[in-house]
């Protein structure tokens, strides 16, 4: 009887021992199965992070993208949609910036702009005052103003005439609404007046005009702020 009572007992020890390996092995194969699959989402939303910041940059770099127009008075940078349009007029330089074939900001810059002009050819209705330094750059001195209707001359007939408008003079059209900013020397005028060093002596009127139908400044101060005479 105790013979039968200690095989007994050994072929139990025997299956619990299989039992207990059974449980380790089964123990190490979900850990690493957990393992393996915390490791995979831990990568994804390692890719997923860098993915997002590679797009981000890629949007910064693009929106970085300028052209530099040169002739042989002045140059300026603009974002790469402006380009400049052919003008038989001599001295006369026309940029735009198109939204399919809509114009929706337009640059005019005359070299020289006749006497007889002045007065009459631009409806001018806001201006941005600027300093010139001594290397030709320009510097917006404030931002672009309200209409300049806000400065008329209490008395003076509502035609266009030359007022001064935000430390500016220039001839402001009233009763206009398009929106056409003049650039103009802070405590002078329209006419920004160059001097080379080789001692000849040109002068620029510059406008900026927003032609949609909720205008604003647009690349205004991105155009000027990078404006510089040669």
């Amino acid at each position: 009887m105790a013979y039968r009572h200690n095989d007994a007992l050994h072929k139990h020890q025997k299956r619990a021992s299989r039992l207990r390996i059974v449980a380790v092995v089964f123990s190490l194969l979900f850990l690493v199965g957990v393992a393996v699959v915390s490791f995979d989402w831990i990568r994804n939303q390692i890719s997923n992070s860098e993915t997002v910041v590679s797009s981000e940059n890629s949007k910064v770099v693009q929106s970085a993208n300028v052209s530099v127009h040169r002739t042989e008075f002045f140059q300026f940078q603009a974002p790469e949609p402006w380009i400049e349009i052919a003008n038989e007029t001599p001295n006369r330089f026309e940029y735009v910036k198109n939204n399919g074939n809509l114009i929706t900001q337009k640059l005019t810059v005359i070299v020289d702009r006749p006497e007889t002009n002045r007065e009459a050819d631009f409806k001018l209705t806001r201006v941005l005052p600027i300093d010139i330094d001594d290397l030709g750059n320009f510097n917006p001195a404030n931002s672009v103003s309200e209409h300049c209707n806000d400065s008329w001359p209490e008395g003076l007939k509502r035609n266009p005439s030359r007022i001064d408008h935000d430390n500016v003079s220039f001839v402001c059209a009233p009763s206009s609404q398009q929106y056409n900013v003049v650039v103009g020397v802070n405590g002078g005028s329209d006419t920004i007046n160059v001097v080379r060093e080789d001692g000849s002596e040109f002068n620029l009127f510059v406008v900026f005009s927003d032609l949609t139908a909720y205008p604003s400044a647009g690349d205004i101060y991105n155009i000027v702020s990078s404006f510089r005479t040669l």
